[in-house]
């Protein structure tokens, strides 16, 4: 049970926390919304390689997807 809540950590609670603080730490600049874009991006890359790489029995790529979307959605709520 501990590995399963590290992981979920790991996968959606760090991301999470990331993409809240980098909007905040920035809020005080005009263009803020740029990193909000940037996460868009790197989201969109991420699903985007999931879909077209074939990797078979890997993860790697729709973790890594799954944590720019945690991130994405987390600085898009916050600004």
């Amino acid at each position: 049970m501990k590995q399963i809540i590290i992981n979920y950590l790991f996968i959606l609670g760090l991301p999470i926390i990331v993409g809240l603080a980098v909007r905040i730490l920035l809020r005080r600049f005009n263009k803020a919304y740029f990193v909000t874009v940037v996460f868009a991006v790197l989201t969109l890359a991420g699903w985007v390689v999931v879909n077209v790489i074939p990797s078979h029995g890997s993860e790697l790529y729709g973790i890594l997807a799954v944590q720019a979307t945690a991130a994405f959605v987390s600085s898009l709520l916050t600004g």
